[in-house]
């Protein structure tokens, strides 16, 4: 049983570290499906974990939760980016709008 869930230990913390890999390479829908992979692999080694102690929980968690904030840091700038890109092109519609409420017509027209 330790082994099964050393194995499925080691799968969350690579499906963690590819989900990293992934979130730095701005791969938002791998990031996505990995996270997915990852929390059945995680639902599994707590549901076969019950009371045994092959793993430091503790030392473990630390570092996944470590590896997590991280994902969160790069999901937020990527989540801000996009809002000020957003931001952007609505201020160049509006622009547009309202310079096609002014009478102007443009060249050919």
């Amino acid at each position: 049983m330790v082994s099964t869930l050393s194995n499925t230990w080691r799968n969350v913390r690579e499906l963690t570290a590819r989900m990293l890999a992934a979130a730095r390479a701005e791969d938002w829908v791998q990031v996505a499906r990995l996270e997915a992979e990852r929390q059945v692999q995680l639902s599994e080694w707590v549901a076969a974990r019950g009371t045994d102690t092959g793993v430091d929980v503790a030392t473990e968690f630390q570092e996944l939760l470590a590896e997590d904030r991280e994902l969160l840091q790069l999901t937020v700038s990527a989540r801000e980016e996009l809002g000020h890109q957003l931001a952007e092109l609505s201020q160049g519609r509006k622009a547009r709008a309202a310079y096609g409420q002014t009478g102007k017509v443009g060249p050919g027209r």
